[in-house]
């Protein structure tokens, strides 16, 4: 029975599973090869010491009295030359066969989908691989990775350490437990480093198996004019151990998604066409995220991402036809009555950018991750606040512009006028006490209601919920999404801190009183906004393309 597309990933998980287990038993050949050296070198140990000892004890005048000195060292060097060869085949023969096993794989659940059935002759006749492609995974293009430099290195180091711990262990006459223990030392560690070379070169071929065998068929459907592409999609593991530092961030690489011909942009900067590829090693070893596949029509690829297909720009988002007809009907009727805000808005001299509707409704964690990102402005926050807000109620509208656009949404006189437009809800309240003040009216919102809140220097998207109040962070390069307001210690802390609140009353002298001047606290329901085309038509001086974003991982909270 054929499968849908939805079952493409399932189908790649099974291949996966087939190649982990290719990787097992290559783990236990491994395992196997540094136990019959330790033994071998043991065995050795115990003959020399037998031999040439005295009380069980080996130094160098023993050794260099009975001719022997050299060939101890040489006979070393000899025994761990001996497994290299084996071990560089079985890595070597893991790659080999983990590469066709994905590769093939990825045809195989491909043309089991019936979304791109027309195409499934054409895919068939396209499978085998070359033995060019074989030799390119095995060799890793990747310089600083390569696997021959790698175990060579490795080669002459564990020799090296070894011939050094011998030479300790000589001049301190070390008894043969002693020195068997300085020897398995080094054997152990390189083991490990064995290991991790199998383990990172597994992902990574597994990774480039299928990547290659998904460009190749997204090659065969631009070439066929499929209205389909290849999509694929960054994925870490979800635990506790996902590297997250200020090397490597694979945390929020969570849910990228590019085409099946482009690369990821990872939080350090670096491009990997998929996991494991980077050619960083901070990125790369050990790396146990994977790219998922789909298979996406244009309309598909824009709900995720907000761009479209190369080339695809100039025609007509495929949204269902009452959403084209309702933004159609919108467009034409221009009969609202301009707000305030508008009228200075078109003065200002801010380019405008008309605001489409996005093809479906996307949830808060899907706009955190087309909207967020490392601030490059001088700070967007409160423009990037109405962003998310047009995004929730189904505008397709992108932040991150700066300049005039961003200053003008950050005037709290601007932000006020925003209260009146038609249907908006929500409040201004005066405060003495800022951070005080404050947390009180955000613990008293109702629960899971969102609201835009402009206080301090700060404006944000905000909820109050059963387990304490959270705020919505878009700004940041590493982590965006909803944060709770206990992060620096207390909701005080946090509006001290993250909004900029004073903690006290700003007072002063007039005569012989004592005047506090009050602070304002604005507050509107996210929910208020919806079906305001007014609204739509201001978003249109924050919108900004996609590539025009001044977001990246050079930008910061701010």
């Amino acid at each position: 029975m054929a499968v849908t597309e939805s079952e493409l990933e399932k189908y790649l998980v099974q291949v996966r599973r087939i190649a982990e287990h290719r990787e097992n038993g290559a783990e236990r050949k491994i395992k196997q090869i540094y136990k019959n050296l330790t033994e071998d070198l043991n065995s050795w140990l115990g003959n020399c010491y037998a031999k040439y000892a005295e009380d069980d004890k080996l130094d160098f005048a023993v050794l260099r009295q009975k001719g022997q000195y050299a060939r101890f060292l040489e006979e070393v060097q000899l025994k761990v030359d001996r497994i290299y060869p084996e071990l560089k085949n079985t890595v070597e023969e893991l790659i080999d066969t983990t590469y066709k096993v994905c590769w093939h794989g990825m045809y195989d659940g491909v043309t089991k989908s019936k979304k791109v059935e027309d195409l499934h002759k054409a895919f068939k006749a396209s499978k085998a691989i070359t033995p060019e492609q074989i030799k390119a995974a095995v060799q890793n293009p990747i310089p600083k990775l390569r696997l021959k430099p790698i175990l060579e290195r490795n080669r002459r180091q564990i020799i090296g350490d070894i011939r050094r711990e011998i030479g300790v262990g000589l001049s301190n006459g070390d008894r043969m437990s002693t020195m068997a223990r300085r020897i398995s030392k080094y054997v152990d560690g390189d083991y490990n480093k064995s290991m991790r070379i199998a383990r990172t070169e597994a992902h990574r071929v597994r990774e480039v198996g299928f990547n290659d065998s998904a460009e190749r068929i997204d090659r065969i459907m631009q070439d066929n004019n499929s209205d389909c592409r290849m999509v694929k999609i960054w994925r870490n593991k979800k635990d506790l151990a996902v590297r997250k530092t200020d090397k490597a961030n694979h945390v929020d690489m969570e849910g990228q998604t590019v085409l099946a011909d482009e690369e990821f942009t990872l939080i350090s900067g670096a491009k990997a066409k998929c996991p494991g590829t980077s050619g960083v090693a901070a990125e790369d070893c050990n790396c146990r995220c994977r790219a998922s596949r789909d298979i996406m029509n244009d309309a598909e690829f824009y709900a995720a991402t907000g761009r479209h297909f190369p080339g695809y720009a100039a025609q007509t988002t495929k949204t269902p036809n009452n959403l084209n007809n309702t933004l159609q009907n919108q467009q034409k009727s221009d009969k609202i009555e301009k707000s305030e805000i508008r009228k200075e808005l078109e003065k200002s001299g801010i380019a405008y950018n008309d605001v489409a509707l996005l093809p479906k409704t996307l949830s808060s964690s899907e706009i955190v991750t087309r909207l967020g990102g490392g601030d490059m402005t001088s700070g967007s926050c409160s423009s990037l606040g109405f962003a998310y807000i047009g995004n929730k109620q189904g505008y397709d509208v992108l932040d991150f512009r700066g300049g005039n656009s961003q200053h003008f949404f950050a005037r709290n006189n601007n932000i006020k006028q925003m209260l009146n437009l038609p249907g908006v809800k929500g409040s201004i309240t005066k405060v003495e006490k800022e951070a005080g003040d404050t947390a009180k009216i955000i613990k008293g919102l109702e629960y899971e209601k969102e609201y835009y809140i402009a206080v301090g220097r700060h404006a944000a998207i905000i909820r109050n919920t059963e387990h304490g109040a959270e705020y919505l962070e878009l700004q940041s390069p590493k982590s965006n999404g909803w944060q709770t307001f206990d992060k620096y210690g207390s909701t005080i802390a946090t509006l001290r801190k993250r909004f900029g609140c004073r903690k006290t009353a700003d007072r002063m002298r007039i005569g012989n009183r004592s005047v506090v001047f009050e602070k304002e606290v604005v507050l509107m329901e996210v929910d208020s906004f919806k079906n305001n085309d007014e609204f739509r038509r201001i978003l249109g001086y924050i919108n900004t393309a996609l590539n025009e974003q001044k977001k990246g991982a050079m930008g910061s909270v701010k």
